[in-house]
């Protein structure tokens, strides 16, 4: 229904870059779980520098909240034009696998 939205905007003229940077949005979304799974698992392992309970759920919410800073931030230069729609819609998911990889490969132990 939104690529359709987006082909009759076109049709009349209509800057569509709101409207690609939102469908791009619908499946970089939701991929965030895997992303942040693969996140996840490395920092909740055994022997990790996150001692206690707390500080652990203190983390889950700061990588959460700066995914969706990061998100909102490029949404706004991808609606702007400044950035290509679809680099807009998947950089976080980008930044955030490459550091999720980081620490699954064990980089940090180096």
């Amino acid at each position: 229904m939104l690529r359709r939205q987006i082909r009759d905007l076109r049709r009349r003229g209509v800057d569509t870059s709101e409207s690609l940077v939102d469908l791009h949005l619908k499946l970089a979304l939701p991929t965030a779980s895997l992303i942040m799974m693969l996140l996840a698992v490395p920092l909740a392992a055994k022997g990790s520098r996150v001692s206690s309970p707390a500080t652990s759920i203190a983390l889950g919410f700061f990588v959460g909240f700066g995914y969706f800073v990061l998100v909102a931030f490029t949404r706004a230069l991808g609606q702007s034009g400044a950035l290509p729609a679809p680099v807009a819609a998947w950089i976080a998911n980008a930044v955030f696998a490459l550091v999720g990889g980081y620490y699954v490969l064990g980089a940090d132990q180096v």
